[in-house]
């Protein structure tokens, strides 16, 4: 699956893995934690990740955020939303520009 077409309860379910959530709990979990959706659960980890946020200026709505790393930094991610571009991004950063299916 590719991550810059993830959202909600995949990239939310991907989210939690990369904070470090097992299978088991992310997937129970998966309606409650919504980190692509909540600024209270996203916004810290693009606080603490770092994670750069722009609009697109085209006029689109569109957002989009990458994440710097020591190596430089990953490609950008784009989205509806400002937290959809910013978890893309992160989980991006976490596991590479395409995950397993979660079946969520």
């Amino acid at each position: 699956m590719k991550v810059s077409e993830m959202s909600g309860a995949s990239l939310n379910y991907w989210v939690a893995r990369a904070e470090g959530v097992d299978h088991a709990i992310a997937t129970r979990d998966a309606m409650n934690y919504r980190p692509s959706e909540v600024w209270s659960q996203g916004g810290p980890i693009i606080d603490r990740e770092r994670i750069t946020v722009n609009a697109w200026q085209d006029g689109s709505g569109e957002w989009t955020a990458d994440v710097e790393r020591a190596t430089g930094p990953i490609a950008a991610y784009g989205g509806k939303t400002a937290l959809i571009a910013a978890m893309r991004a992160y989980v991006a950063s976490k596991f590479g520009e395409e995950v397993p299916d979660a079946g969520i």
